[in-house]
């Protein structure tokens, strides 16, 4: 019973964690902050001013990965998470805009906040000519 339980707190610290950094990510805050104060070695790098920033495509891959999991969601392949982003942004250009997506969320019960963080970098990777959309 003990395990169960220090089992459970320790996934619901971890979802608070994943969805922190989701935030952080999003907003640019925390991965610009992260690598500029971190002591010691930056991945493979023994400097902060040493480290190579993501790419658009694998901040979005951390993102949705992160969001996946932390929704329970299967694991997907990044070609297919990829293929969901570029979705995502054909529904704009044929016209979507934020309350199409609010409207999905209320008719198909999803997570609102996980839905939104996904759309969020979607657009942001792959389409942010949209951006004005998500407003």
């Amino acid at each position: 019973m003990g395990a169960r339980t220090v089992w459970g707190m320790f996934r619901s610290v971890a979802k608070a964690c994943v969805m922190l950094a989701t935030v952080g990510v999003l907003s640019g805050s925390v991965a610009t902050s992260a690598v500029a104060e971190a002591p010691g070695t930056v991945g493979r790098y023994s400097t902060p001013a040493e480290a190579v920033p993501l790419t658009p495509r694998q901040e979005y891959l951390t993102t949705v990965r992160a969001l996946a999991t932390s929704a329970g969601y299967a694991e997907q392949t990044a070609a297919e998470y990829i293929q969901g982003g570029r979705d995502t942004c054909a529904q704009f250009d044929a016209g979507d805009d934020w309350a199409d997506f609010r409207a999905f969320v209320a008719e198909y019960g999803v997570d609102y906040e996980i839905h939104r963080a996904y759309v969020w970098a979607a657009v942001r990777t792959f389409c942010p000519e949209h951006t004005a959309a998500l407003r």
